[in-house]
């Protein structure tokens, strides 16, 4: 299993968005490792009251899945994650981005790997998830 290097956001203070300030960002591979990591950094001296790690986790979760599937350690570009924050603002479900991302590199590890294509961004998903989820709206309709 490949993990994603990702960035993260660390931010501290009490939980409303009002007494939160930004500290800084760590790369870490996943939120297990975060606390070793940040505690490493210079902004951990500074650090007073509760430590919190704020990622969301629909853009998290099809990042590493597509990470995975890729096979590559190498974190995504700034227009694949609008992307996938894109989705996830028109509503897309994970099941579906999740099934399309899988679908797609399921058909391409069935080809002989001279045939291969290399799949470097979420763009080359795009038409299939947009696909699919307009397929799912189309059924969604009178229900």
């Amino acid at each position: 299993m490949v993990l994603a290097i990702t960035t993260m956001t660390v931010t501290i203070g009490a939980a409303t968005a009002a007494n939160v300030k930004t500290v800084g960002t760590v790369k870490c591979r996943n939120a297990a490792n975060f606390q070793a990591v940040f505690a490493r950094k210079p902004e951990a001296k500074n650090v007073i009251g509760s430590v919190r790690l704020v990622m969301n986790s629909y853009i998290f979760s099809v990042a590493n899945l597509f990470l995975q599937r890729r096979g590559s350690s190498l974190g995504l570009s700034p227009l694949d994650w609008q992307t996938i924050s894109d989705w996830e603002k028109e509503g897309v479900p994970l099941r579906i981005v999740f099934r399309s991302i899988d679908d797609i590199f399921d058909n391409i590890e069935m080809k002989p790997k001279r045939l291969r294509t290399q799949v470097k961004s979420i763009s080359y998903c795009a038409e299939e998830i947009e696909t699919a989820f307009n397929n799912w709206l189309a059924l969604q309709i009178g229900k």
